[in-house]
């Protein structure tokens, strides 16, 4: 009995032991590989932890370091990029000046000899005698092909001596004059339009001059004047604004009138270029005003006497006594013998004055002036008056 229940054991034992069982004992019994990626870490010792913020401290000055140079090379870059640009500029406003004179060198240099003639038959200031002589005279200059005093030789040309140039068609005489005389340019055509928006803008600013019509009509003019290309068209123009500018002066509360000087300084300012080259070329046009004799009991007089130190007291002006004393003198010489001449020269002379003044200075340039004036108001419409007769015959 015992045996046969030994031999049962021994089977049941050996039907209990399979492969699975096996497997599972062979791969539980091996040891499991772990897998470590990156830098090892160290160990957590004070000995590390100094290493550590050694080289975090290396790194941080190493990239502000980098950083410093990498703002100092910018700066650089920017100056010397600023230099290019002035040079540029400098070399563009010369290219300007460099065409303004080629335009006026260009009708003479393309037929000198022609000039030349014209000068010797026309003479300014007379009346030609005997109009069917000139194209033989010029026909007989030219047909010489002599040299000028420039060395450049005149070239041949075929006028007829039986054309008259009073039978010129005006298309012709116009194309003709205009190859002898340079044409004028604008200072919108050198400069580009005149920059009136911002100034529009700021004079709706200023509470005494909303909505009115001629702080806009002041900026129409200013457009205008940069477009003028003969000198009585420029001196109309001067004279409309000068009754615009006393329209907006007296709309002007006195609180505001330093708010609006401001404006205008900075209008020039923004157009600067065309008001230096208006200021040359209509300033040589127009004759100096000669000496006179002060008379200290004058009321004009005495005003130009007041004013004056007054004007070399602004901080630009200082040294500019010359054009200080240009504009006193031209102004009394206008209003206290009416001269028109002197009129029209009196807006040069407070060109070239605001053209020597700081912007910050040119308001109370402005201020001083237009106080001058206002003490002499009676005179100044006087003036104004018999200009604006004279423009009309």
């Amino acid at each position: 009995m015992i045996l046969e229940h030994l031999h049962l054991q021994q089977k049941m034992d050996s039907l209990s032991i399979s492969p699975s069982t096996s497997g599972s004992t062979n791969s539980s019994s091996q040891p499991k590989k772990v897998e470590t990626r990156g830098r090892k870490k160290l160990p957590d010792t004070e000995e590390n932890a100094t290493r550590r913020s050694v080289q975090l401290r290396q790194a941080q000055r190493a990239h502000r370091e980098k950083r410093m140079q990498h703002y100092k090379d910018l700066e650089d870059e920017n100056s010397k990029l600023r230099e290019e640009n002035k040079e540029v500029q400098a070399l563009r406003d010369q290219v300007k000046a460099l065409q303004f004179e080629m335009s006026l060198l260009k009708g003479s240099l393309t037929c000198i000899g022609c000039s030349a003639a014209l000068n010797d038959v026309l003479p300014v200031g007379q009346v030609v005698a005997n109009a069917d002589n000139v194209g033989k005279d010029v026909e007989s200059f030219c047909n010489t092909g002599t040299e000028t005093n420039d060395g450049v030789s005149c070239p041949l040309v075929s006028i007829s001596t039986e054309y008259d140039i009073l039978d010129f068609q005006m298309t012709e005489l116009d194309t003709f004059l205009n190859s002898v005389v340079p044409k004028v340019l604008t200072s919108e055509e050198l400069y580009g339009p005149v920059e009136v928006d911002v100034g529009r803008l700021l004079m709706r600013t200023i509470p005494s001059l909303k909505g009115s019509r001629d702080a806009d009509r002041m900026f129409d003019l200013m457009i205008e004047h940069s477009r003028a290309a003969d000198l009585p068209t420029a001196k109309r123009i001067k004279l409309q604004s000068i009754r615009t500018i006393g329209a907006i002066m007296h709309q002007t509360s006195l609180e505001d009138r330093p708010m609006l000087f401001e404006v205008l300084a900075l209008v020039q300012e923004r157009n600067v270029q065309h008001y230096r080259y208006t200021n040359t070329l209509w300033g040589t046009l127009l004759p100096v005003v000669a000496p006179f004799i002060i008379d200290p009991t004058n009321k004009i007089h005495k005003l130009m006497l007041e004013y004056q130190p007054r004007f070399l007291q602004i901080p630009s002006l200082s040294n500019a006594i010359n054009e200080v004393n240009e504009l006193c003198f031209t102004w009394v010489k206008s209003v206290d013998t009416h001269d028109t001449s002197a009129f029209a020269r009196i807006h040069i002379c407070v060109e070239k004055v605001v053209l020597l003044c700081s912007v910050k200075d040119r308001a109370t340039f402005f201020a001083l002036f237009f106080e001058m004036k206002g003490r002499a108001k009676d005179e100044m419409e006087e003036l104004l008056v018999k200009v604006e007769a004279a423009s009309l015959n």
